[in-house]
């Protein structure tokens, strides 16, 4: 791995099994405790994705030589009628053994130069506040915290909205 050249690249329906393996090492990361999503689950829901382009869903996947290092899961938003659209940035992660190898540099870069070729103004995301070094990163990146309340509607909660009559 060491010495071999990073490619970052938009994924396509062949990348399918390598995004998988990189969702298992996130898996593995965050929640050590849970079983990692099987490889069959994610490249089913990564089938629907490519064929019902309303997810939005993308992805850019970072190899060095024929293995998978890094992942940035996003979507291209566009909001308001005068602003540009938006990168919505909902995973970066590399894994274990390439952190510190600019892999996540890497990719924010790209993410940066697919935002200006498209007409994209602006890269938004959310760092857990507990995770320093997002924080570090994502800052000597030049990025800058903007104040908000992030909400998050799931489970039990999302089933009784979807079920109610009105509110």
């Amino acid at each position: 791995m060491a010495g071999d050249a990073l490619d970052i690249r938009l994924c396509t329906p062949e990348d399918h099994a390598d995004i998988a393996l990189m969702n298992q090492a996130m898996d593995r990361h965050y929640n050590p405790q849970l079983e990692p999503s099987p490889v069959e689950e994610v490249t089913d829901l990564l089938d629907r994705i490519e064929r019902d382009r309303r997810f939005g869903s993308q992805f850019a996947l970072a190899r060095q030589g024929a293995r998978p290092v890094g992942l940035a899961a996003f979507a291209v938003i566009h909001p308001g009628r005068r602003l540009k659209g938006l990168i919505f940035l909902k995973d970066l992660f590399v894994v274990p053994e390439a952190r510190g190898s600019s892999v996540g540099e890497a990719l924010m870069r790209f993410l940066a130069r697919f935002a200006l070729d498209n007409g994209i103004g602006r890269i938004d995301l959310t760092a857990e506040p507990h995770n320093d070094g997002a924080i570090r990163f994502y800052e000597r990146l030049g990025m800058t915290v903007r104040p908000a309340i992030f909400y998050r509607l799931d489970g039990e909660g999302l089933d009784r909205l979807a079920e109610e009559k009105g509110l």
